[in-house]
């Protein structure tokens, strides 16, 4: 029997789709128009009712793009029961995409685990990847790293604290995905898919490409809170990862501009299928 969960669109849709038969549900994403947190409420039903087996369709007002910075968006969108339509939608479309057997794609289980870990890295090894790349950032990436920097080694210039921060032995943790192993095409940013902040447009076609067997992970060992506003600019909709949340994990393939014996010195992760841009 058809599940709706749209505010107070409810009972009209379920009147209109009343014809719909299967375990399905539709589900507004924005189902609360009081602004905030509670206008992506329909995230959650969506991930509650797809991990109960249901075939869900998710509809919204916004892109994809919008919705990427949402880590639960990402949960949801990568169940392979999932879709999802962008507002404004037909009756006999939605009743179609109900109908039709779902399937989003490749099954991905990282993005659940994202959604389950916390999103505090280690802040020294931010910083010593940032310093490779500062005099490429704008003028707030500056001030964030020279903030950052002067907690830990004082009021310094920026050279004094490039220096220091390079200098600094950091520590190895091992994060809670060590031992787990995940299928996904992982991207690195800096240097790989944005060069001298632009999109590496070959290989976001053939990521674009992998899309359709593997799930696609973007990531970085920097600071996300300032790349990933830039990637979801150029409509970068994949989700986004630390590269020291996922220390002592084992991914299917990888592409990065570092060499693979200092990325396993560096970050601790194993790849199957390493490819060097």
């Amino acid at each position: 029997m058809l599940q709706v969960h749209a505010g107070n669109l409810t009972q009209m849709l379920t009147e209109i789709l009343g014809d719909v038969e299967g375990n399905t549900a539709l589900v507004m994403i924005e189902i609360d128009g009081t602004g905030g947190r509670a206008r992506l409420q329909g995230l959650d039903i969506s991930l509650k009712l797809a991990r109960e087996g249901k075939r869900v369709l998710m509809i919204g007002w916004q892109t994809p793009a919008a919705y990427a910075s949402a880590p639960l968006w990402h949960a949801c969108i990568e169940m392979p029961n999932v879709v999802f339509a962008q507002l404004p939608v037909g009756a006999a479309e939605i009743k179609a995409l109900l109908i039709d057997d779902i399937n989003s794609g490749p099954a991905d289980p990282l993005a659940l685990r994202l959604l389950e870990m916390s999103d505090e890295v280690d802040v020294l090894r931010v910083l010593k990847h940032n310093a490779n790349y500062i005099e490429q950032r704008d003028e707030d990436a500056q001030l964030h790293f020279l903030t950052n920097a002067k907690k830990l080694f004082g009021d310094l210039s920026l050279e004094e604290l490039k220096t220091a921060v390079n200098e600094a032995e950091a520590d190895t943790p091992v994060s809670a995905c060590a031992g787990e192993e995940f299928p996904d095409v992982f991207v690195d940013i800096e240097g790989t898919l944005l060069q001298n902040g632009e999109l590496n447009q070959a290989l976001l076609e053939k990521i674009n490409e992998l899309a359709a067997t593997h799930p696609i992970t973007v990531w970085s060992g920097g600071d996300l809170k300032q790349l990933e506003p830039q990637l979801r600019s150029l409509g970068i909709t994949y989700k986004v990862a630390s590269k020291h949340a996922l220390r002592g994990a084992k991914a299917a393939m990888a592409f990065d501009d570092m060499p693979y014996d200092q990325f396993i010195a560096e970050y601790g992760i194993t790849v199957d299928q390493y490819i060097q841009v």
